[in-house]
């Protein structure tokens, strides 16, 4: 990074905190204003707003390296939760029956759905409990994964203390072992490419080593900074790892496994430094610097979220989303016009031991817009785990079905509640949904210049790098301080999104609810701003017990979401269920999240799935049988408000025959349209990624297959967006 660049991420940063606080105002009008803008923001910003909400940079980061490792089929991967196929539902029908309720907040709803009594007001404090959970866990993700490229770029320091650091006489015994690795390194480096083996893990090593070197001058010329020892210590963990995935290279190839000894000599006398220099030194860490970093842009963002709500949330993610919009147009067109891929090339997954593995992909597999049904990764590798992948894709898909019929939560769900009108929450649906489309050819864009640089630097060890080195490599500058501004808005966009949503769980449904009834407005708006910054501080200090991004996003959309699918999508379309059932299978649904994250956290997680839904379903299923219905009048408000479909029979035969046929034929459009609605958003993100890869063959199929469900979107669904049913009293 350049001073020009460091100029533009600064006018960036002032530029979006003066436009958050200048929605103070209308903001502080009362909880509705803060939390849902008056239901007076128009549908096009919503939309927007919440494009930029689900482009965050953790998220960027997991679904690159994906692209990265298995090209197209990385996009059917993240239909587990990065495809964001919810959208569809939303879009649909999810999004108006939301809207139609009138509510605050999804646990307000519970008292809609299930009434004001006990049942009601245990199913909301269950849900708003369960919501802020889920909040702080993806305060928790976004903080690692934002931390991880902030600090990258911006050079935030590690903050701690050294008691004992390299002295001169240690420098010495230290320069002199240096030297003989050095000397061991270089010739091996010289002679396994004279073998002319065929060992791509060379060139990966080869940039570890490098690194390695310019830290351990680094250390050597400031002995006494945190900063230069953690970094000469961990570039040497690394170095450790390299040779350890060289050694198992050269195993496996006949001209190279005679330097087998000395890659493994090599590795001894690595370890062997590592471990002198930490008998040398004695330092500790209090704060790292990819927390600092996350500390620092959340602290940004809460200035515009606390004081301005939804308000200056929306339009800050609205500024945002032009930023974001440019530097995706300029990383498109850059890979579009002058990175190729070739025929045959390399790409690096992650090893379970901390080492990498590099396997040989061709242009055809990676660009191929169907996924395979097997992968074929080593059992040793993190990936391994998705290995049967066409059963995966499957399992996905039954998961995504289940959580998008049961509707959204958190700040997605918001933007419905905000929402004027039925039309309206559809129009912010398919706007959002085409603005976030963009996000694949970027993710693909980068996935491809990080392969590009690979063939000829030394492929990308770790798949969660790509990102950053591609920005840190490639981009010029200017441009770079635009695109560091751009992926900090995306962060920023994120996190406020977040926050301003969880905080009105507490205020609305606790605090409001069963702690003070009669709070002045004055009094709740405190509480919002404190709920804010109470669920961040917990989500940071989360944060610094999770190292890898792909593991708490696993995590958060597999298990802990698995606990709420079950009474989340049941409430809609089952009019026996109770709020004693819904309050028993969310807290047993999230316990048992919790319980498998404790006791076996490596599970495949089609079984942290299974564990957590199986016994949410059957938490719900017993409590719903062992306590009376829900009021029939209750249900039957709920019924005409919403109209949603299922099994409502005995609510159904107490409303006019007229009323319950236009009922009947919404419904039927609605479902319908969603068997179209969910492959024309697979369909539009997998058209963009194509056009990117150059494969015109594969762009022309899919666009006709775009424009086919398009049409049938336009007569099942789009058309009839104002044609709302009116139910009379």
């Amino acid at each position: 990074m350049t001073g020009l660049d460091y100029t533009i991420v600064v006018v960036y940063l002032t530029a979006i905190v003066f436009v958050g606080m200048m929605a103070q105002k209308r903001a502080s009008a009362g909880i509705d204003s803060y939390f849902l803008g008056n239901r007076g923001l128009p549908w096009w910003a919503l939309g927007a707003s919440g494009m930029a909400s689900n482009l965050d940079v953790a998220g960027t980061m997991v679904n690159t390296a994906w692209v990265f490792a298995l090209g197209a089929a990385g996009l059917f991967l993240e239909i587990r939760g990065g495809a964001t196929l919810i959208m569809a539902f939303l879009m649909i029908f999810m999004g108006k029956w939301n809207r139609r309720s009138q509510v605050m907040t999804m646990a307000e709803w519970m008292r809609f759905r299930f009434g004001k009594g006990r049942e009601g007001d245990l199913a909301r404090l269950i849900s708003a409990i369960s919501t802020i959970v889920i909040t702080i866990a993806m305060i928790t993700y976004m903080a690692i994964g934002s931390g991880k490229f902030i600090s990258t770029f911006l050079g935030f320091p590690d903050l701690g203390t050294v008691k004992d650091f390299v002295e001169q006489t240690e420098r010495v015994e230290l320069q002199d072992s240096w030297a003989g690795l050095e000397s061991m390194y270089l010739n091996l480096d010289e002679d396994i490419r004279a073998s002319r083996a065929d060992i791509p893990e060379i060139g990966a090593v080869k940039r570890i080593w490098e690194d390695t070197d310019q830290a351990f001058t680094q250390m050597m010329q400031d002995p006494a900074s945190i900063q230069t020892l953690k970094d000469f210590n961990d570039v040497l963990n690394r170095m450790e790892n390299g040779l350890t995935s060289l050694s198992r290279a050269a195993e496996d190839t006949e001209q190279a496994a005679e330097l087998v000894p000395r890659i493994q000599a090599a590795f001894e006398l690595t370890k062997s430094i590592r471990l002198d220099f930490s008998g040398m030194t004695d330092y500790r860490i209090l704060l790292k610097a990819e927390t600092l970093a996350a500390m620092v842009m959340i602290f940004l963002a809460m200035i515009y979220t606390v004081a301005s709500g939804l308000y200056g949330v929306v339009w800050t993610d609205v500024f945002q989303g032009l930023i974001i919009f440019f530097t995706v147009m300029f990383v498109c067109m850059t890979a579009l016009f002058k990175f190729g891929l070739p025929e045959v090339f390399n790409i690096s997954i992650p090893m379970r031991d901390g080492t990498f593995q590099i396997f040989q992909m061709s242009k055809s597999a990676w660009t191929h817009p169907l996924p395979p049904w097997n992968l074929g990764f080593p059992e040793g590798s993190l990936y391994s785990v998705y290995n049967l992948f066409g059963i995966a894709i499957l399992f996905y898909l039954v998961k995504v079905t289940f959580e998008g019929a049961g509707g959204a939560t958190g700040y997605m769900i918001q933007r419905y509640f905000a929402a004027r009108s039925d039309r309206e929450a559809g129009l912010l649906s398919l706007f959002w949904t085409f603005l976030l489309s963009f996000r694949w050819p970027f993710i693909t864009a980068i996935a491809i210049m990080g392969i590009s640089y690979g063939t000829s630097q030394g492929v990308i060890s770790d798949p969660e790098r790509v990102l950053p080195v591609v920005v840190n490599e490639l981009i010029p500058v200017g441009i770079k301080g635009l695109l560091v501004a751009g992926l900090m808005a995306a962060a920023m966009s994120t996190f406020d999104s977040t926050v301003n949503a969880g905080a009105a769980y507490w205020v609305k449904d606790i605090y409001q609810a069963y702690i003070n009834p009669k709070a002045s407005d004055r009094a709740l708006m405190l509480h919002s701003r404190w709920a804010s910054i109470v669920i961040v501080i917990l989500g940071l200090l989360f944060s610094l017990t999770i190292s890898n991004i792909n593991e708490i996003w696993g995590w958060i959309t597999m298990s802990i979401g698995a606990g709420l699918i079950v009474p989340s999508l049941v409430r809609w379309y089952w009019w026996r269920m109770n709020g004693y059932g819904f309050a028993v299978g969310t807290a047993v649904g999230m316990t048992a999240a919790i319980v498998q994250r404790l006791i076996f956290p490596h599970v495949p997680e089609y079984v942290s799935f299974s564990f957590a839904s199986g016994l949410s379903f059957l938490g719900m299923i017993i409590a719903t049988y062992a306590t009376k219905p829900t009021s029939s009048n209750v249900l039957l408000d709920f019924y005409k408000t919403t109209r949603s479909f299922g099994f409502w029979g005995p609510v159904k035969s107490k409303l006019a025959k007229g009323t319950l046929q236009a009922i009947k034929k919404e419904n039927k459009r609605d479902i319908i349209s969603i068997f179209m609605a969910v492959p024309w958003q697979m369909v539009l993100f997998l058209t963009w990624m194509m056009v990117i890869m150059r494969e015109w063959t594969s762009v022309g199929w899919l666009a006709l297959l775009l424009a086919g469900l398009s049409v049938g979107l336009y007569f099942s669904w789009f058309r009839h967006l104002s044609a709302e049913v009116k139910v009379e009293d």
